[in-house]
């Protein structure tokens, strides 16, 4: 398993995302989904995204429980909600469903930065057994955005970014 280059100092180069940022993406690809703040609370990762600058470094992570990856990768190939439902129940992604979940950890690149920030990328989506353990201090943190969307017929599921 590799090992990822991780800068442990808050950068001020990177945005931390805001229920409105949040909101505005995944309204444009799921119109009518609700997004809210959630307080502090231990997520049980089942995928973590990592995003890295153009020098390899990490620079932010999202994580997201099984029913937020189940739920939006589902819904963005517009599957039946049962398929979501499998997925949740076997605690894993399907290859079709992996692959979405992936295009979606993607545009969120765009919650993290602005005009003046560094380009980043999407480097990685890990399963919840693959988290390298230098990424995983960055789970469950204090200054973590936590929130929690729910996406009509599909159902809701709970995300968090931390900015390394």
């Amino acid at each position: 398993m590799a090992k990822i280059q991780a800068k442990v100092t808050m950068s001020k180069t990177f945005i931390t995302p805001t229920i409105s940022t949040v909101h505005s993406i995944l309204t444009l690809l799921f119109p009518h989904t609700s997004v809210e703040s959630v307080s502090k609370q231990s997520l049980e990762p089942a995928y973590l995204a990592t995003y890295a600058d153009e020098s390899d470094h990490l620079v932010a992570v999202c994580a997201c429980d099984i029913e937020f990856a189940a739920n939006v990768s589902s819904a963005l190939s517009m599957k039946q909600p049962a398929m979501a439902h499998e997925a949740i129940q076997a605690g894993k992604l399907d290859s079709e469903l992996h692959y979405n979940l992936y295009e979606i950890m993607g545009l969120y690149t765009e919650l993290l930065t602005d005009k003046s920030s560094p380009k980043i990328h999407l480097r990685n989506l890990y399963q919840e057994d693959e988290i390298p353990e230098n990424v995983s201090e960055f789970l469950n943190v204090n200054d973590a955005s936590i929130f929690c969307a729910d996406l009509p017929i599909y159902g809701s599921g709970i995300f968090e970014f931390t900015i390394a």
